[in-house]
């Protein structure tokens, strides 16, 4: 898709944009909090109660770039991000005007997860985590507090497996919420949400997994078959092309006893609050994520500045499935 088409399709999805206020901060609060006392204070950090409940739905659109670190290389920085949400449906976008990267398209209609292909067939590494750890989009957590459907804001349904710790990251303390139950997820993945010990805001999820004798982050292993990921740019060191079905693997056996594990790291980052209609968001968003496995690794980093927000616009629902 070319630039220029994919912002007339992004000024069609939504109606009556309206551009950043200024900032808001909740109150420090001091003491140990208990993980429902956390997510109440955090609930308050991001508007009134009878605010959040009329958010029916949410647009925001933006600037992206993206950097490849490991495994491809490039620097695209004047990319267009798109980020839709209406009840429990996702989706979030990014188009760059580059014919080795187009972008990418993950969404969730309310039902299935779809995401879209870099080329005919072929997923770029993000992709592939996301849509074989479709549970991210599925119980809400993609994009935060962008998120209608942010599982903190209906905790009575989602009461089950939170733990609080407070934990170091980048030389600050925060807390910790480990979210879900470990070993339920598709993956046996992990989810942290960790929160700013004054405001309560949330400012970084982090979803990681670890698998052992991982096939489908190797190379080709004796079928000459390509598995999920096994490309890894192994002809071309910018390709950022990966072959083959996400979670295809083989039955064939090996005559290796064991493979290094594999290790996946997804994590969001959420900066720069600012007064949306009466609601705390973040207007910068951040994606990582690296792979490191097989004879693989994999690093790229996405950079997301919001600039106009909607609450409560049409939302086109064809935004919602990705296109390939």
């Amino acid at each position: 898709m070319h630039k220029r088409s994919s912002l007339g399709f992004f000024a069609a999805i939504l109606c009556l944009s309206f551009p950043v206020c200024e900032s808001g901060a909740a109150s420090p609060q001091d003491g140990a909090v208990t993980p429902i006392e956390l997510i109440d204070k955090h609930i308050r950090s991001i508007g009134r109660p009878e605010t959040l409940a009329a958010i029916r739905s949410r647009g925001i659109s933006g600037k992206a770039g993206v950097r490849f670190i490991l495994g491809a290389t490039g620097n695209l920085e004047m990319g267009d991000f798109m980020y839709v949400s209406e009840g429990s449906k996702t989706g979030l976008r990014m188009v760059f005007d580059d014919i080795n990267y187009p972008g990418e398209h993950f969404t969730f209609d309310g039902s299935d997860v779809s995401v879209a292909y870099i080329t005919p067939g072929q997923r770029s590494p993000l992709a592939d985590f996301i849509f074989r750890h479709h549970s991210i989009m599925k119980e809400g957590l993609l994009g935060g507090v962008l998120n209608t459907a942010w599982p903190l804001l209906d905790m009575e349904k989602n009461r089950s497996g939170v733990k609080l710790t407070e934990s170091e990251v980048e030389g600050r303390l925060l807390y910790e919420l480990e979210y879900g139950t470990p070993g339920k997820r598709p993956g046996f993945m992990t989810v942290s949400l960790f929160f700013d010990m004054q405001s309560f805001r949330h400012l970084r999820t982090e979803y990681k997994v670890n698998i052992a004798n991982d096939l489908t982050a190797a190379r080709k292993i004796l079928t000459g078959d390509d598995l999920s990921l096994s490309k890894a740019m192994d002809s071309a060191g910018d390709s950022i092309f990966i072959a083959g079905e996400p979670g295809r693997m083989t039955e064939k056996p090996t005559i290796m006893d064991s493979l290094a594990d594999s290790k996946y790291l997804l994590v969001e980052r959420f900066d720069n609050f600012s007064n949306v209609g009466g609601v705390i968001l973040p207007e910068s968003y951040s994606i990582d994520y690296s792979l490191e496995g097989q004879g693989v690794t994999f690093i790229g980093k996405w950079e997301i500045r919001a600039e106009f927000y909607t609450n409560n616009g049409t939302i086109d629902q064809s935004f919602f499935q990705a296109s390939n």
